[in-house]
């Protein structure tokens, strides 16, 4: 981490952290420290691009009206994140669902590391049942779906009105 301190995955000994925040996120879209990490890298530069463009324009304007840090996270800078959050945690409940690459690399589904999606694969490829593995993913797909319809009923998204 550089002296910005939130910036997540920045290469150190670089050059010194730009002034706008805006800038300091297009710096690291390249940074193979977030993309390496899949849905994860991705919500996590949503999250920087978010906090930078919030910190940049609701941070001074809050402390000017007498906000505190915590009144500062709690009605500007959470209300921003709030949809990020909300897509990282769809994106990290259905990939924890649907796991398949590391579990097969180390073990190949060996020593009760057996996912469904590697008994999908399975039943398609070793025992050449095509239409049921298919019929397995689309089961997969279902609970996915369902996993993410309650996930937000529970949490919905804020209502827009824009009359």
């Amino acid at each position: 981490m550089h002296d910005g301190g939130w910036c997540v995955g920045s290469q150190a000994g670089g050059p010194p952290p730009p002034d706008d925040a805006a800038a300091e996120v297009g710096d690291h879209i390249g940074d193979p420290g977030l993309v390496k990490l899949g849905p994860d890298g991705v919500a996590r530069l949503g999250v920087k691009a978010e906090l930078g463009a919030r910190l940049a324009t609701g941070g001074p304007a809050a402390a000017i009206d007498g906000a505190n840090k915590w009144q500062q996270f709690r009605f500007i800078i959470l209300p921003g994140i709030r949809p990020i959050l909300g897509l990282s945690m769809i994106l990290a409940i259905s990939g924890g669902i649907a796991v398949f690459e590391i579990p097969f690399i180390m073990t190949g589904g060996n020593n009760g590391t057996m996912t469904f999606v590697i008994k999908t694969v399975n039943v398609a490829f070793k025992h050449n049942k095509v239409g049921q593995a298919s019929a397995m993913a689309v089961i997969l797909l279902l609970i996915v779906l369902i996993v993410t319809w309650i996930q937000r009923r529970i949490i919905p998204d804020e209502k827009v009105n824009l009359v």
